[in-house]
């Protein structure tokens, strides 16, 4: 697992530029923001527990998640919970078991029969990773730690007016953001995803 510390020394390390390490995580501040904008979504999983309840039946759901894919009670053999429209979600008794779920616009997710307070739900869905400022590491960085290294490196090549160094990452970068938009369009839909916009076009100045 590659961690936020990993990926500063990493490009510390590659770029051979220790007196920048100071400003490694602005680098990576500024990589980020790139990805979210760029990247389509990205599958990702949530363990939903009783830390997320905030009233009966109505859990918050992670602030990076775009599209719920599949919600299964943990310990519960079989098919993951039926999604339904918000407007249908009361039809169902709160005492029924835990068979239904509806998402609404402000975060949130409300179950149908009510979850036991120690119940946990494996919640699969598309969506953008934890900046790595708040997180120790996420999915995004252990699949694919070049993304952040050639995005990072990128902006410290631009620090250090290197352009062509920079140009070098901005290609790499695109190149990898490309396919897994590929891969991930073809998981949500099968269909094609427009090229990711390519930065390194970009004036230095």
């Amino acid at each position: 697992m590659t961690t936020y510390a990993d990926l500063q020394q990493a490009i510390i390390t590659d770029t051979h530029r220790a007196d920048l390490a100071a400003e490694i995580p602005r680098f990576i501040t500024l990589c980020e923001g790139l990805i979210r904008r760029e990247l389509k979504a990205y599958e990702l999983l949530y363990t939903l527990t009783s830390a997320d309840l905030v009233n009966d039946g109505i859990y918050t759901l992670p602030g990076t998640a775009i599209d719920l894919r599949s919600i299964h009670l943990v310990g519960r053999q079989g098919d993951g919970l039926q999604r339904v429209m918000p407007n249908a979600i009361r039809r169902l008794s709160t005492s029924a078991d835990v068979v239904q779920y509806a998402q609404y616009g402000d975060g949130t997710i409300e179950f149908r029969g009510y979850p036991s307070d120690t119940a946990t739900f494996d919640v699969r869905y598309f969506g953008t990773p934890a900046p790595l400022a708040d997180v120790p590491t996420n999915t995004l960085l252990t699949d694919h730690e070049g993304l952040y290294q050639s995005g990072a490196s990128y902006y410290l090549y631009l620090n250090t007016q290197d352009r062509e160094l920079a140009q070098d990452q901005a290609n790499t970068f695109d190149a990898i953001m490309e396919r897994i938009n590929e891969q991930m369009a073809r998981k949500i839909s099968g269909g094609n995803v427009a090229p990711t916009y390519n930065f390194a076009t970009r004036s230095t100045y």
